[in-house]
């Protein structure tokens, strides 16, 4: 299957609903999920279930969702990246995960790079995208930063407190 976006390392594919292996295989390390859930504990089979409901649904009706990522090849699969919808608030977010083994190698910045050149250009009704993520995670906050997301404050989620980046279509026009 042709990718929907490439970057010179990375391609990124649409989950299909046949990709439940894939989530559970990207969440099992509690490491990854550390930042991710809560307790940091692996979201359950359920759980997984929903949000690859979620990505293929979104796609279907928005044209974007979160992905596959994967190295160039097109099989190996290093992550899951792209835009969902903040239920609370509408606003469209970029997230990103990646497996403990593609960490420190710059994936989730050329990734993210990519995806929101590729959002703002292909979509320009679109003015924000936010992104969040928990205080801790100096990581994921350096890599929104590298990117030129701008600090947003902070906001709960799921009854946490989270900081919060904010990216505006007016960012990209230059």
């Amino acid at each position: 299957m042709r990718p929907i976006l490439t970057t010179d390392r990375l391609a990124f594919h649409p989950f299909t609903v046949a990709d439940l292996s894939v989530l559970v295989a990207l969440h099992r390390d509690p490491e990854v999920m550390r930042f991710l859930s809560i307790d940091g504990r692996p979201w359950s089979m359920d759980e997984l279930r929903q949000k690859l409901a979620r990505f293929v649904r979104e796609q279907a009706s928005l044209g974007f969702s979160k992905w596959k990522v994967c190295l160039r090849d097109g099989e190996t699969v290093i992550g899951r990246a792209g835009f969902s919808i903040f239920e609370p608030t509408g606003e469209i977010e970029l997230g990103f995960v990646f497996d403990r083994d593609a960490w420190g190698k710059g994936y989730a910045t050329e990734c993210s790079k990519c995806l929101l050149a590729w959002l703002f250009a292909s979509r320009p009704d679109i003015d924000r995208v936010i992104a969040f993520v928990q205080p801790g995670n100096l990581a994921s906050r350096r890599v929104l930063e590298k990117i030129g997301m701008k600090a947003d404050g902070t906001r709960p989620v799921d009854g946490m407190a989270h900081a919060f980046y904010r990216s505006d279509q007016s960012d990209w026009r230059r």
